[in-house]
């Protein structure tokens, strides 16, 4: 990635909701925090300032004196020629099908845009921008996860004189930051107001974003399964008739690795599992007798999700125990105390493989059924958009925080 920027700059954006909102940047973008935090205008938790409302002569001075302010700062002050994008991101997601919310990222440095590369499920416009243009800070779409995948939208400003908005797909949850079939975004001209941009995504974009998640879950599950059952394979040859006899221990030993590497995997299953049952309805398919084995996976993934919430709750209150109990110390050795604690780890881990050796065995015997049903499911599509009004029509939209959404503002 390699860009002009000026050292330190000041962007100030109109917000009607927020009145005028201030972006500091570039590589010493310090010096243009520094003059923020000397001026009117206030900070806010995302990393962006604003003015607060006032009557226009009082907003034409506050910004008159962070000119003065910033020109001793060395910093550079320039208005954007387009709306706040918070704005148009609220007004878009307000009109996607479900429960959405928007949120502003900032990009203060222009290193920090190069943590979008690894987080972006993308193979159009959006990546090509932000790899190669200035991209100061952008918005994130949120889809309320408990209603459904959760799905996280980028939307950026799309750059040059075709003057609009790019949308594009955040990594899904579960997944981690790879170009596994992805995704293309989608160009939000700047003549159209947010109910037709929202139709567009909901139409064209989350369909098919929908569809390529549905696949790449199966993929995931697949590959989960297929690499328990070969671990499981190797393991059950050293214990057939005519296998070359093993010390016991030795034979232990590898039973307790194959329990700890099939629940490595396991995981995978324990995240991407229940969409994939919740997606298949075998009464509608050409195998309706699946719906018996079906159930039994669903019934050992509610087993195996309680397994990992046991183990996640002993994993923490082991890690809150005092080196050494109180009054204890020095009387006790520490290495004693750390003994104990590695007694009670591995006592635990090792409940934890009895617990979740009969669920995998479920899901190595039943599993390609499921992989079956859902590739013949429909996948789960957007929901029905909110009645919003939108009282925008008659005027377009003006030419002008770890993954997206959830990393705090870097100072």
């Amino acid at each position: 990635m390699s860009f002009e920027t000026i050292p330190a700059q000041i962007t100030l954006a109109f917000s009607p909701a927020a009145s005028i909102v201030a972006l500091p940047g570039g590589e010493q973008y310090q010096r243009a925090q520094t003059a923020l935090d000397q001026s009117s205008f206030q900070p806010r938790p995302d990393g962006t300032y604003v003015l607060p409302h006032c009557d226009p002569e009082a907003m034409r001075a506050a910004c008159v004196d962070l000119a003065r302010i910033a020109e001793g700062r060395l910093t550079a002050v320039t208005v954007s020629p387009r709306r706040y994008l918070g704005d148009v991101a609220d007004e878009i997601a307000a009109r996607l099908p479900g429960r959405w919310s928007a949120s502003v990222e900032v990009y203060s440095h222009p290193a920090w845009q190069q943590d979008l590369t690894l987080w972006l499920w993308d193979a159009g416009e959006l990546i090509h921008t932000v790899r190669r243009t200035r991209i100061p800070y952008a918005a994130v779409l949120s889809e309320d996860a408990h209603a459904g995948a959760g799905v996280k939208l980028l939307l950026i400003e799309r750059p040059g004189p075709q003057v609009g908005y790019l949308v594009g797909a955040l990594t899904p949850h579960g997944f981690g930051a790879d170009d596994r079939e992805p995704l293309r975004s989608v160009v939000v001209p700047a003549a159209w107001g947010p109910q037709l941009a929202a139709r567009v995504i909901t139409d064209q974009f989350l369909p098919a974003y929908y569809r390529a998640l549905h696949a790449r879950r199966i993929a995931a599950v697949a590959a989960a399964l297929g690499r328990i059952r070969a671990e499981h394979h190797s393991l059950q040859l050293l214990t057939e008739p005519g296998a070359s006899p093993m010390d016991p221990r030795d034979l232990r030993g590898r039973e307790e690795g194959f329990a700890s590497e099939a629940w490595y995997e396991f995981r995978e299953v324990l995240t991407h599992g229940p969409a994939l049952l919740e997606a298949c309805r075998p009464e509608h398919s050409a195998w309706p007798e699946d719906a018996a084995a079906l159930e039994r996976l669903r019934g050992a993934l509610e087993q195996g999700s309680m397994i990992q919430a046991d183990w996640v709750a002993q994993v923490v209150a082991l890690r809150q125990t005092p080196r050494w109990p109180p009054g204890r110390w020095p009387a006790e050795s520490y290495l004693a105390a750390e003994a104990r604690r590695a007694e009670t780890y591995l006592t635990a881990k090792a409940r934890r493989g009895a617990q979740a050796r009969p669920v995998i065995v479920t899901w190595l015997a039943d599993g390609d059924t499921l992989i079956r049903q859902a590739r013949t499911a429909t996948p789960p599509g957007p929901r029905t958009a909110p009645s919003v009004p939108d009282h925008s029509a008659a005027a377009a939209l003006p030419a002008p925080q770890q993954p997206p959404g959830t990393t705090p503002p870097r100072h």
